[in-house]
């Protein structure tokens, strides 16, 4: 006797109609949905809607991570990494900044920086040798 297990997603290799592939897209996105909210929800950081830093409107802020040096989120033009002590003290609270290890991060982060720049003799990877260098830093 043969036992067979019915599985609800197709065969690799076999041809899926629209109705399938629909489905398998809703589930993945209310995956991912789940994840974020997930995620978002254990960090408990919460920030404004809006944000206006150094003369520079950020809006639809969507928090995203931070270190002991930074905060990092999205918003309606892309993503932005911050110094944290550009953010009201109640941001700094929930990040739990702790000024010494900002500080001992900024002078690891800026001694690997000059050690890279001394082996590579200034130059940044990936950017063109030729006069004038890449189209972003014209």
């Amino acid at each position: 006797m043969v036992w067979t297990i019915r599985c609800p997603m197709p065969r690799i290799g076999k041809k899926l109609n629209k109705k399938t592939v629909g489905f398998i897209r809703m589930r993945m996105k209310t995956l991912m949905i789940l994840m974020l909210s997930a995620t978002l929800a254990i960090a408990g950081i919460t920030l404004p809607e809006t944000l206006d830093i150094d003369g520079s409107k950020y809006t639809e802020v969507a928090y995203q991570s931070h270190d002991a040096a930074q905060i990092k989120f999205a918003h309606s033009d892309g993503i932005a990494t911050i110094d944290i002590t550009k953010f009201s003290k109640e941001i700094q609270d929930q990040c739990g900044y702790d000024p010494a290890a900002a500080a001992e991060m900024k002078n690891a982060d800026a001694a690997k920086r000059a050690e890279n720049a001394k082996k590579t003799g200034g130059k940044r990877k990936g950017h063109r040798e030729e006069e004038g260098g890449c189209a972003s830093h014209r």
